[in-house]
Parts: C-alpha cells; sequence; structure tokens
C-alpha cells in the first residue's frame, strides 16, 4: 500500500463491512476462483478490493495485475474505485476491455503479427458497412441475399453473423463442412420428416419419435446438432403431448432447412471469403480479427504465451457470463502454464444478455470443470438493493431457464436475501391497458404522482425491449411537464434539428435536390415567411414545375404570384451559390463553422429553450468530423456528408453522453440492455407483451447452419428474452411496475409476456385499467394528437382548399394517406418533385410490356418472345435510372419475363380490357370522385355480366401474405375493392366484379412455380372500403395531414417531412 493517506485504514474499514461470503471471496488471492454474483450484490466492490489484497498480502507490482472488462465506462469505474482504495497505484493496474488487451498485445510485438502489416489499421463502422454494401451490390440480381428492389435487406444482419462466427473463431472452412452436412440431412431425412407430419395424432406416442431418432441415426446422422435437440425435445416433454412434440419438430425441420436456405448459407460464405479478401487488400482489420489473432497466435508462438503468462500473475475478469468464445480462449491461454492459475473471474449467468454479441454462459461451466479440483466457487447472495418480493418474483421467472450454471455445480446456491429489511413488502404492480397511448399516459401520471410526493425523477425509471418503445412514453411525459433524459444517450443525428442541419448540408453537394431543397424552404431557422412559402408551393403544383430553386431566384414571377417577402427568398438563392461554390474552397471545420452560423442554424439554436441539448448533438457531429478527418487522408466535407447518409442508413450512432433534461433529478428512460448495473427505487417496466418480451418468432431471417453455433434453437431464444426481463426487474429497490396493452396501436390483439405469468400470483397486484381508462385516456390521447395541430390562416386555407378541391382520388393516393397523411400532404398535394424508385421504374416496364402483348394478341396478332422482351427493354430505358440500377432490372427483367413469356403468358385471354383508364370518366363512390387504371378486365361469361379485375405484381409472392390480409384490409386487397367500385360505378359496364386476381409475374423462390390469388370480393368487403374513402377523403377536405407514419419497419421513402414545421 502507498504511503501518505491511510490507505491501510481505508482498506481494513471497507474489508470489515463485508459479508462473509465476499471476504471469501477477497481472501481467496491464489488459484482459480469463481464467483457467482447475483444483482445488487456489490461484485465490483468485492473485485476492487480483491485487487488491494492482492497487492496487500504480496510484493507484486501493480502492472502485474490484469483485470479485464467490456465496457470503458466499467474499466472507468473499477479504476475510480481503486484510486479510493490504494490511491496512485491504481492507474498501474493494468484494467482494460479484452479489445485493448489484445491490441496492447498485437501493438507491443508488431513483428509476430506480419498478417496486419506495419501501416494496417483498424475499420471504422462506416467503412465496415460500405465494404459490405458493395459486395451486396455485386451479387446478381437472383442472389437470395440481395432481393431486387432493396439489396440492403440483409445488409444489418450479415455483418452480425459474420462477427459472430469470428467470435466463435469458426472458420470459413468449417461453416462450409457444416452446410454440406445440412444440405444432405435435409436431402436425406425429408422423407421422415414428412412422414411424421402426415401421422394422425391418435396414432402419436413414444415408439414413433424413437423410431425417428433411430432412422435418422441409420442414416448416418447420429451425432447431427438437429437429431440431438430431438432427443432433448422428447426429454422435455415429461407429459404425453405429442402432438406438439410432433409440431414443433417438424416446425423447426421446416423453418431450418430447404434448399433456398443452404443457397443463402452459401452465399454468406462467399460474401465471408469476400470481405477477408477486401479487408486485406486496403490494410484493414475488424477488431474480432484483432482477437483472433492474438487467439491463433498465442496456440503457435508459446514464447510470446509466455512473455504475457510471466508478466501477468494474477487475472481478474468482471462480467465473466459475456464473454464470448474467442475471449474466453484468451484466458484460457494465459492460464495454460500453471495447474491452477490465478484466475478470478465473476459473473452470473442470469444476467448473460449479450448473446447477439456472442455471450456464452456456457464459458463459466467450462471455467468451472476446467480446474475442477482446485477451484473455489463463491456465491454472492446478499443483496444490498432490492426488497424480498422483487428478489423472489424475479427468482421465480427465472427459474423456468433452461441452462442454469447453480443445475452443474453441487451446492451453489443463488436464492437472493434481501439486505434491506427496512423495505416495505409492497407486491409487484401489473398494469392492463387497452392500447400503448393509454399506458403511456397512464404511466406519466403515475410518475407525476410520484414526483409531487417528493420522490427525486433520478430515482424513477422507465425500461423498456427496443428503442422505439420510448417514442410515446416521451410525448406522454413532455405532455405533462415532467423532465426526463435517456440515460445512455441517443443518435445525435436522430435529432430533429440535426437531421435539418445533415439535410442541409447534404442538398449544397447535391444541388439538384429539389425533395431537400423543399423540406429546407420550410426550416425554422431560416424564418421564411409560411404564406409566402405556401403560396410559391401552390403555384409550383398547379404549373407543374420542376425546380423551387429557379422559382425562388425570379423576382418577377415571385411578384406576380403574391409573394410578400421577395428579397429574402433572392437573398437566400444567392447565397446558397455562395455556399456551393465555397464548399472545396474551405477547409473542412472552418466551412462547417461558416454554414451554421451564416445560415442562422446556431443562433436559432441558441435561443431554443433546450439550446444545450441541441449544441450537445451539434458538438458530437462536429467532433466526429475532426476525428475522421485526423483518421484519412484526402478526406473533406463533401465525403462526410456522404458517410453521414451512410450513418443514417445503417443506423450507426453517433451516441450523444445524455439525450433529453439536464437535470439531473430527470426521470431515467432506457433500454433493458442501457439500464444493466443501474438502480432505482420506483421501475417501470412497459410494453410487456409477447413477441416483444418473449415468444419472438426470430430475429434473424438468415437461418444458420444448426450444429455451427450454440444457442440455436427456439426454447434458448426465450431464456435469453428471460435473462433480460430478470435483469430489468432486478433494477428496482423498493416499486416494481410492470405493463402491457391488449391491443397494439393498430388495434391488433396482443397477449401479455409469459414472463408476466410465471411471477407468482401472491406477489403480485393485478389491475386492468381498461374501463376506467377508456374516457380519461381518450381525452389524453387527444391532447398530444392535437399538440401539433394549430388552426390555418384564413388565407392560407384559400390555398389548399383550392389545391384539395376537385381532387379525384385514386388508389394510390387512399394508400398513401392511410400510411402517412403528413407525405401524402407533400406529395400529392403540394407534389413535391421526386424520382420513381427502382422498383417502380422496374414495374413500370413490366406493365408496358404486358400491355403491349395482350393488345397485339386482342388484334389476333402474337408477339415472338424477343419483341415481348425488346418492348420491356424499350420501356426501361425511358425509365430514369442510374446505370447499375438499370444494368440490374434489365438483367432481372430478361429472365423473368422470358420465364414467364415460356410458362405463363399464353393463358392471357384475348378479349380481355388492358390497361383501362378511368381517369376522363365522372365516377363517384358515396358522392366521392375516385379515378384510376385497372390492368386487366376479364370477362366471365359471354354476355360480360361477371367480371374479375385482375393486377399484375413485379414484387416478391412470398411476402404477400400481409398485403392481401381482411384483417388490415391490406394493399393488394385495398386495389382489388377499389377497382371493382370503378369498375362497377362506371358508364362503360354493365356487370358486377364477382372476384379479384392477383397475378404475380415472377416466381415463387418457397415452390419454384407462379402464384396467383384469386380472392372473391364480398359486399362487406366492399363497403369497408367505401368507408374507408369516405374517412380519408373527409380528412383531406378537412385538411388534416398532421398525423405521420411511426411504424418503425415500414418507414416512409419522405421520412425527412415529418419533421417540417407545415403549418401555415
Amino acid at each position: 500500500m502507498p504511503s501518505g493517506k491511510n490507505y491501510n485504514s481505508i482498506y481494513e474499514e471497507m474489508y470489515s463491512k463485508l459479508n462473509p461470503a465476499q471476504k471469501a471471496a477477497v481472501d481467496q488471492i491464489d488459484g482459480p476462483v469463481m464467483v457467482v454474483a447475483g444483482p445488487g450484490t456489490g461484485k465490483t466492490q468485492t473485485i476492487s478490493l480483491r485487487i488491494a489484497n492482492i497487492l496487500k498480502q504480496t510484493q507484486l507490482n501493480p502492472q502485474n495485475i490484469l483485470c479485464l472488462t467490456f465496457t470503458d465506462s466499467a474499466v472507468n469505474t473499477m479504476r475510480s474505485r481503486l484510486l479510493g482504495m490504494i490511491g496512485t497505484e491504481a492507474y498501474g493496474v493494468r484494467i482494460m476491455t479484452f479489445h485493448s488487451f489484445c491490441n496492447e498485445v498485437i501493438l507491443s510485438y508488431p513483428e509476430r503479427f506480419s498478417e496486419f502489416g506495419n501501416n494496417i489499421s483498424p475499420l471504422n463502422e462506416v467503412d465496415r458497412f460500405k465494404i459490405f454494401s458493395s459486395l451486396l451490390e455485386q451479387l446478381p440480381y437472383n442472389s437470395s441475399l440481395r432481393p431486387f428492389g432493396n439489396s440492403d435487406t440483409y445488409l444489418f444482419e450479415i455483418p452480425g453473423i459474420i462477427s459472430g462466427y469470428k467470435k466463435d473463431n469458426i472458420s470459413i472452412e468449417t461453416i462450409s463442412a457444416e452446410i454440406k452436412i445440412n444440405s444432405d440431412f435435409f436431402q436425406k431425412a425429408s422423407p421422415l420428416f414428412l412422414e411424421l407430419h402426415n401421422i394422425h395424432y391418435t396414432k402419436l406416442n413414444e415408439t414413433v419419435f424413437t423410431q425417428l431418432v433411430n432412422n435418422l441415426q441409420n442414416l448416418g446422422f447420429g451425432d447431427f446438432a438437429f437429431v440431438n435437440y430431438i432427443i432433448q425435445l422428447r426429454q422435455d416433454y415429461k407429459e404425453e403431448k405429442f402432438t406438439k412434440l410432433r409440431n414443433q419438430i417438424f416446425n423447426e425441420f421446416s423453418s431450418g432447412f430447404s434448399i433456398e436456405i443452404t443457397k443463402k448459407q452459401l452465399e454468406l460464405v462467399e460474401l465471408f471469403k469476400k470481405y477477408q479478401m477486401t479487408l486485406k487488400e486496403i490494410g484493414k482489420y475488424d477488431y474480432d480479427d484483432m482477437i483472433i489473432s492474438v487467439v491463433n497466435k498465442f496456440k503457435t508462438d508459446k514464447e510470446l504465451l509466455a512473455i504475457f503468462q510471466e508478466k501477468y500473475q494474477y487475472i481478474l475478469v468482471d462480467e465473466y457470463q459475456d464473454t464470448n468464445n474467442s475471449q474466453n480462449e484468451v484466458l484460457a491461454s494465459l492460464g495454460s502454464f500453471w495447474i491452477d492459475p490465478n484466475i478470478f473471474v465473476v459473473g452470473d449467468d442470469d444476467q448473460s444478455i449479450f448473446r447477439f454479441q456472442g455471450a456464452s454462459i456456457e464459458n463459466m461451466i467450462f471455467f468451472y470443470n476446467n480446474y475442477l479440483s482446485k477451484i473455489k466457487v463463491v456465491s454472492l447472495i446478499q443483496n444490498y438493493r432490492s426488497q424480498q418480493l422483487i428478489l423472489d418474483s424475479a427468482r421465480a421467472v427465472i427459474a423456468n431457464n433452461g441452462m442454469q450454471v447453480n443445475e452443474q455445480i453441487r451446492g451453489l446456491s443463488k436464492e437472493l436475501v434481501a439486505d434491506h429489511q427496512e423495505y416495505e413488502q409492497k407486491k409487484i404492480s401489473i398494469i392492463e391497458y387497452k392500447e400503448p397511448m393509454q399506458e403511456s399516459f397512464d404511466i406519466a401520471e403515475r410518475i407525476k404522482s410520484l414526483l409531487g410526493f417528493g420522490v427525486k425523477g433520478s430515482q424513477i425509471a422507465v425500461i423498456y425491449r427496443d428503442n422505439v418503445d420510448a417514442i410515446l412514453i416521451k410525448e406522454a411525459l413532455k405532455s405533462k411537464g415532467i423532465s426526463f433524459r435517456l440515460e445512455k444517450g441517443e443518435n445525435a443525428l436522430d435529432h430533429i434539428e440535426i437531421k435539418k442541419l445533415v439535410n442541409f448540408f447534404n442538398y449544397l453537394i447535391n444541388p439538384e435536390d429539389e425533395q431537400s431543397l423543399f423540406a429546407i424552404l420550410n426550416y425554422d431557422f431560416l424564418e421564411f415567411n409560411k404564406l409566402d412559402l405556401l403560396k410559391i408551393f401552390n403555384h409550383f403544383a398547379k404549373e407543374r414545375l420542376t425546380s423551387y430553386f429557379q422559382l425562388i431566384q425570379d423576382k418577377e414571377k415571385l411578384a406576380e404570384i403574391g409573394v410578400i417577402d421577395i428579397n429574402q427568398f433572392t437573398t437566400f438563392a444567392q447565397k446558397i451559390i455562395q455556399w456551393k461554390s465555397d464548399i472545396y474552397n474551405y477547409d473542412a471545420l472552418i466551412y462547417f463553422n461558416k454554414i451554421i452560423r451564416e445560415s442562422g442554424f446556431l443562433a436559432y439554436s441558441l435561443n431554443r429553450p433546450d439550446y444545450t441539448v441541441i449544441i450537445s448533438k451539434i458538438s458530437r457531429v462536429y467532433n466526429e468530423l475532426k476525428m475522421l478527418l485526423d483518421d484519412k487522408t484526402e478526406y473533406n466535407l463533401v465525403d462526410f456528408i456522404k458517410d453521414l447518409a451512410i450513418y443514417n442508413k445503417y443506423r450507426i450512432d453517433l451516441a450523444d453522453k445524455i439525450t433529453g433534461s439536464d437535470d439531473i433529478n430527470a426521470v431515467r428512460l432506457m433500454t433493458v440492455h442501457g439500464a444493466k448495473g443501474q438502480e432505482y427505487e420506483h421501475v417501470f417496466i412497459i410494453r410487456c407483451q409477447s413477441k416483444k418480451w418473449g415468444d419472438s418468432p426470430g430475429r434473424n431471417r438468415i437461418k444458420l447452419p444448426f450444429g455451427l453455433l450454440k444457442n440455436q434453437f427456439v426454447s434458448e431464444e426465450d431464456d435469453e428474452e428471460r435473462r433480460l426481463f430478470y435483469v430489468a426487474m432486478t433494477r428496482a429497490k423498493y416499486d416494481l411496475t410492470i405493463s402491457y396493452s391488449k391491443f397494439s396501436t393498430k388495434q391488433t390483439n396482443q397477449q401479455p409476456s409469459r414472463f408476466i405469468k410465471e411471477i407468482p400470483e401472491d406477489k403480485i397486484t393485478f389491475t386492468s385499467l381498461i374501463p376506467n381508462l377508456e374516457t380519461e385516456n381518450s381525452n389524453q390521447v387527444a391532447i398530444i394528437e392535437n399538440a401539433t395541430k394549430e388552426t390555418y390562416s384564413d388565407d392560407a386555407k384559400e390555398i389548399l382548399n383550392n389545391l384539395v378541391s376537385g381532387l379525384k382520388l385514386n388508389v394510390s393516393q387512399l394508400i398513401a394517406y392511410r400510411k402517412c397523411p403528413r407525405c401524402f400532404y407533400f406529395n400529392n398535394i403540394l407534389k413535391v418533385p421526386s424520382l420513381k424508385n427502382k422498383a417502380s421504374s422496374f414495374g413500370s416496364a413490366v406493365h408496358t410490356a404486358l400491355y403491349n402483348f395482350a393488345q397485339m394478341k386482342k388484334e389476333g396478332k402474337l408477339q415472338t418472345e424477343d419483341e415481348f422482351i425488346s418492348s420491356f427493354v424499350y420501356s426501361l430505358k425511358s425509365e430514369r435510372l442510374e446505370e447499375a440500377d438499370f444494368l440490374d432490372s434489365l438483367e432481372k427483367g430478361e429472365h423473368i419475363l422470358r420465364d414467364y413469356f415460356e410458362k405463363k403468358i399464353g393463358e392471357m385471354p384475348a378479349t380481355s380490357n388492358n390497361e383501362v383508364n378511368f381517369r376522363n370518366m365522372d365516377i363517384q363512390v358515396a358522392g366521392i370522385p375516385i379515378t384510376g387504371k385497372v390492368d386487366r378486365i376479364d370477362f366471365l361469361d359471354p354476355n360480360q355480366i361477371k367480371l374479375r379485375v385482375v393486377d399484375y405484381k413485379t414484387g416478391n409472392p412470398d411476402n404477400s401474405a400481409p398485403r392481401l390480409s381482411i384483417t388490415n384490409m391490406g394493399d393488394y386487397l385495398l386495389q382489388l375493392y377499389f377497382y371493382k367500385l370503378l369498375i362497377e360505378n362506371s358508364s362503360s359496364y354493365k356487370g358486377k366484379v364477382i372476384d379479384g386476381q392477383i397475378e404475380f409475374i415472377e416466381m415463387s423462390k418457397k415452390t419454384n412455380s407462379y402464384q396467383s390469388k384469386l380472392i372473391e370480393l364480398t359486399p362487406d368487403g366492399t363497403n369497408l372500403v367505401v368507408e374507408l374513402i369516405k374517412d380519408v377523403y373527409s380528412k383531406i377536405l378537412k385538411l388534416d395531414f398532421s398525423e405521420y407514419n411511426k411504424d418503425s419497419f415500414y418507414k416512409c421513402q419522405t421520412e425527412e417531412y415529418h419533421y417540417i414545421n407545415w403549418l401555415f
């Protein structure tokens, strides 16, 4: 211990406060030790005191102690604790993350890591996504990993899978071998599983499943992971629930094995190879490579390993349950010289919640078994955080998990005992709501009540499963004037004002982007007169102009349409010209500062009530620019703006430390992953419904080969989810509330999480607030929905009413409004210019080719295959596509249309009417004018009394089910009913449309066949669509465009319109 301050007495005082189990862990400084530490049991203090005790009991230099953890914040916390115990010697102790340690190994002996070379550097996340995006773009159009029209479908999943392979140190050769085994298993075992599926439930018995396993073993798959899984399942089904067992086995087989799955797996292996080759070519390595290189080098370079074994006499690992296989191999290598190495690990398998990062709780079992003869196991069960009822309830939930360390280690207890006996034994409150908006407002009201009773906001936490779950609770808290902060910070690029700033810069480097300029003209910081803007937009829409920029430079035209402040617009246009020319003439940092000042953005931000938050976000973006400028040669602001688009597209965080109020007593909002290590007096766990917490259908769309990774089956998915729920529960000291809604925001039924049902009934109070809150919360909902609704000025109303008057509603507009009224307003009323996307352009070209063929057939002429394809190519060339998109569309179109010509086009009737346009007809439904164009109308009888409406689709038929759903009136079904109304209310047709058909031009990848969906169009369905038309048209005439799409999955293509201050 150092001299000066009496650190010995500090140590003794802290040591004296330890409980017997903690003292046992601190005292045992030699040999392998595993501490199983439940939540709130003081593990960080125990680790810190053990380090202090090692220095106290030995003559060891602090630099010979290695303490490994997982985050920089954990490193800082540990060092801070040590500083208070041992003073400046704490700086000598090597406390670092696994990545930092491996980086130290490589940098200390670069000559031994020739694969990294002298100039090689780590890959940042932006460049990582760039590489994967580029590799996906190079795949052929029919690749399973690159669906046409959205090559990024799997972009977020693939890097994680490859990272998982690396974390488990699985080679490309091993993956390829497992894929072959899986493929062989599918081909040879399929008849057996089909036979199992067809057995009548009355004939299912134990013998059936025994025979299945025997047959699979006879085929040579006795050691295959899926066969072992079946054996385990059979053991788990203790009661004779044979039908359920059969269904689970068959469903797992069907979802895990197929020709398409094998194709994806093989393509992923090739992508993995190309990714590694690309890294080598550009002189980069990713962080997983760094750990794997150290693992492999320790295996082959015994001299290097000996250097670090000698250097680090004592090794401690915090959060050991979160180690992945590669990290565990690093630890095993460091301890391999001794039979009983001085390795001290602390973990809790019940809190292993980072499986998506490769964490494996089996490592705790491995550690125990590896040092079985010498290991000392200590269980910390005295809890210094929560009251006993919370601990007992959490234990009841987590006890349902399949794999637990205490089942593998004899005598290990994990029954936590509350130290805080003074706490009232308050039961856990379970609250049922009707829907999420009501849930959010009532939770906010309860928080307001707690604050009124003097509870500090910093002792109240709202915990949720995913970031998207915070949207409504934030709005509810704001509406009640309650300050809050997102404890783990928020992506700076998600802040509305930063989105505006980024879009402003983006326009300066993309001057043809009229869509961005439209949004910019609406930004508050530019202070344009809103009525002037509306006059400009009205003129633009009426005259069908193409350039806002040309219009705002034209003084005469601005005067003609009645713009008041003409000078403001023309001056801004001149500034734009100057800023565009300056972008290449200034240093990037100087230019950034210049724009935020000259545009008025900085002054606007400083004058807002939340200026500290916005300035913090600006600084975060600015610092990222500085870092990239320092890191890369020949990097400029244009590169940075392009990179920010990648940050946004691929959800790469520029995380700020804290988001929301800077009040230290603000209510805390956080995901369950962000809540790890935290504690609060009052905890609300929200949105606790099934499929969000447990019973997840699985988050990965690329099935991995069975036998390759651990924890691969559905039941273990739920184990992970249950551990998350356990962590959330054990954040609460005294008061825990768990809530869920019976219906989603789209009014679909929801079930409470199965984990709620696992809490013993005698430990909860259940309240259903659906009847009581119906009226009260509908009023609260109105408050939040109307928060941004303002009365239009008379002048604005006149202009807008002029724009919507006489609107003929088509089905595309109906669908667009239903999805997002805000985007509908900009795209369909103000008619902001935008280009069709790749999929739409492709669809238009295919429709044209089909129409040309049908018309010629109707005239008694038949196109040849080449003529049919030429018609498509000619039409495609008229679409405005970038060269890469054009070539991709051309390749796909030629392939699918030749197939369609050969196998399907002969079925096209010669008597049908094709591309029937109702644009010039006066058609009304319930007094509402409607219009549209129908792909095909078939006559089902000679008198043309029975009709069929046919709509061609170029999308994937395998994903069509939701769009044909009658429950929510899917888009495809809505189209058919809308066309039925058009036809039956027109003067051109006397018959009735009895059914509709969706005709897919591309074959199903699942069945390798063409799909046509024939649907009876019923009176009930027709009435539903009529009511929908009436509702939407009424809202359009009322200028009701305030709502916008909040669906995180089906995002709007023009999402930037959501944060425009669009009211005039």
